[in-house]
C-alpha cells in the first residue's frame, strides 16, 4: 500500500500544522516536512512528462535526419513511456521501504 495513512492540514495559533493518522497513532508534522515528504511522489508527474518529451523530440530529430518519419518517433515515444513507468516503479518501491521502516 503506497499510502497508509491520511493527513489534513490544520492551522493554529503557533502556525499551519500537519496532522497525520495511521498505524493507530497521531503523528504532527510542520508542513515542510509534509511537503517533503510527499516530494518524490509530486515529481514522478514531471519526470513521466519529460522522459516522454525528450525520447519523443530525439526520435523526430533522426526521423528529420534519416528521412524515415515517424518511425523512430513512436519507437522514442514507446520508449519514454517505459522509462516513466519504470521511473514510477521505482519510486513506489522506494516509498514502501521506506514506509517499512
Amino acid at each position: 500500500m503506497l499510502f497508509k495513512s491520511m493527513c489534513i492540514l490544520l492551522k493554529n495559533s503557533y502556525g499551519l500544522k500537519y496532522l497525520c493518522m495511521g498505524n493507530n497513532n497521531l503523528i504532527r508534522k510542520s508542513l515542510a516536512e509534509a511537503y517533503q515528504a510527499l516530494a518524490p511522489v509530486m515529481a514522478v508527474g514531471w519526470v513521466f512528462a519529460v522522459s516522454v518529451v525528450i525520447t519523443a523530440a530525439l526520435g523526430v530529430w533522426i526521423d528529420r535526419t534519416f528521412h524515415t518519419s515517424p518511425l523512430f518517433f513512436l519507437i522514442g515515444a514507446i520508449l519514454g513511456i517505459a522509462l516513466g513507468i519504470y521511473n514510477l516503479i521505482i519510486t513506489i518501491r522506494e516509498l514502501n521501504e521506506k514506509n517499512k521502516k
